[in-house]
């Protein structure tokens, strides 16, 4: 042994473990990675938060709009002519009308629909519920805002009544309806006047060709890290929520196939 250290054939032996710099570089390593990775996993969880909500709300918009557009095309199917299926109801938040599916003539408690918002029995009374028929169950919840313009054949030429040589999409405020298009640009959005501008005309509803329809979904849940300040223009209502909700806007239009038959 004593010849062997000697000869410097021992091995070196650090009988000392690690350094306080040594530690101290990997406590400091070991954290930033561990940032690193916490950094990430935040990130990532608050992105598949927005994209479930984002889905969600897209989900129910297709609902809602497969639902009514199968409906609204059939609106006042009345093959008997009995003259009992008519729209009965078209104003800027509800639209009410019969089909007569069985063909028989009689109008029963399954072909009259009537489309609103409505609150059973949230106790914030907020009317979210969208509800197919009146006293139905609701098909579909947190809907922010409902809202309907309809075109018209008032003048009975054949064609959708227009100004400026646009169609006239309009909903009724007292005697006369007014035109949501008041700049006659084609489209309804800021630059209108909300609640749209008289057109002095007073509308018989079966004179009513199409509907367009926007329906404001809005996520289940809030994001405290999210203020909602959009300016949704929704039909002939211009709504700003100034909360926490995030929502999606749709829209769509559809034709009356058996109006003016």
């Amino acid at each position: 042994m004593d010849r062997l250290k000697k000869c410097g054939h021992m091995p070196s032996i650090n009988r000392y473990g690690f350094t306080l710099v040594e530690l101290m570089v990997a406590l400091a390593l070991s954290s930033i990675v561990s940032i690193g990775i916490y950094t990430t996993f935040i990130s990532q969880n608050k992105s598949y938060t927005v994209q479930s909500r984002v889905v969600e709300m897209q989900q129910t918009l297709r609902t809602v709009f497969l639902i009514m557009e199968k409906d609204i095309r059939m609106a006042g199917y009345d093959p008997n002519l009995s003259g009992n299926f008519v729209i009965i109801i078209a104003t800027n938040n509800s639209f009410g009308f019969g089909i007569d599916w069985d063909e028989d003539g009689v109008l029963d408690g399954s072909e009259d629909f009537k489309y609103e918002l409505y609150d059973s029995n949230d106790p914030d009374t907020e009317k979210n519920e969208f509800h197919r028929m009146s006293g139905g169950a609701a098909i579909a919840y947190h809907i922010s805002a409902l809202e309907f313009a309809y075109a018209y054949d008032a003048d009975g030429d054949g064609d959708n009544d227009t100004a400026g040589g646009q169609t006239i999409w309009a909903i009724p405020n007292g005697l006369n309806w007014f035109n949501l298009d008041s700049n006659n640009d084609g489209d309804i959005d800021i630059n209108d006047t909300q609640g749209g501008t008289d057109t002095l005309t007073n509308v018989d509803l079966k004179d009513i060709r199409a509907v367009r329809v926007w329906v404001l979904v809005r996520a289940s849940k809030t994001d405290s890290e999210y203020t909602n300040q959009n300016i949704y223009v929704v039909g002939g209502t211009h709504f700003t929520p100034n909360d926490h909700y995030r929502r999606i806007l749709g829209m769509t239009t559809v034709k009356l196939r058996n109006a003016g038959l």
